[in-house]
């Protein structure tokens, strides 16, 4: 398969789960940047996209296991953040340079839903240091990949990331806070039929207009007879 067939390998981005050919590897002179964390995204992510096909295992070649002291764990580590963020920005700039534009976007959305959203949700547990440097590089980044990008996020991460844009941080940590205390995804609607938008109350200009696949239809099941 390919990652360009199969989205799924976008969150492939580590490099402990792979064999490479040393020819392919030789071939586009891959090096791991030194001196930064997350180093393996942009060296993995450049590397789905040159080769021509991968190989998928069904079987379990490795196991994760959660420890503390790991940079997966230090949520809220300004040189973590950072770096993360460069690492994707950097592989942002190698699909824009390989005019794959379609790709480019799935990318970035991909860095706005899973890569961020782990440092976005530790902003109230960070200090001034780590929320300036999470909304100058955030911000930067939400800044190049445009409005487009956030539309096919959920209703609550378009919210979120748009005031990430404009530099909101009082507004945002408020989201969080209503967050926290009802549940991700819970959020009030207001506006007329058809013009549905959700809001956080309380906090101005945290809204965002409902799409159809933002509220799904749940329905329960009252009655059920059998008629022999």
């Amino acid at each position: 398969t390919h990652i360009t067939r199969d989205p799924r390998l976008l969150a492939d981005r580590v490099a402990w789960n792979k064999v490479f050919r040393r020819s392919f590897w030789d071939a586009h002179a891959f090096a791991f940047p030194e001196g930064k964390l997350y180093e393996d995204t942009p060296v993995m992510i450049p590397a789905h996209h040159l080769a021509k096909s991968v190989d998928v295992l069904h079987e379990h070649v490795y196991y994760w296991r959660v420890r503390e002291g790991s940079i997966t764990r230090r949520r809220t580590d300004v040189t973590g953040v950072r770096d993360r963020i460069a690492a994707c920005k950097q592989v942002s700039a190698f699909l824009g340079e390989h005019g794959d534009a379609e790709q480019r976007r799935a990318y970035d959305a991909s860095c706005l839903r899973d890569d961020f959203g782990y440092f976005l949700d530790g902003l109230p547990m960070g200090g001034d240091a780590y929320r300036a440097a999470f909304l100058e590089g955030a911000g930067a980044f939400v800044d190049r990949a445009g409005e487009g990008v956030l539309e096919g996020l959920p209703v609550e991460l378009r919210i979120k990331w748009r005031l990430v844009r404009e530099r909101r941080m009082g507004e945002l940590l408020a989201v969080l806070a209503f967050e926290r205390a009802n549940g991700t995804g819970v959020f009030a609607v207001e506006g007329p039929p058809g013009r549905r938008r959700a809001v956080y109350p309380g906090v101005r200009g945290a809204s965002a207009r409902l799409a159809r696949t933002d509220v799904p239809a749940v329905a329960r099941l009252v009655e059920a007879r059998w008629d022999a």
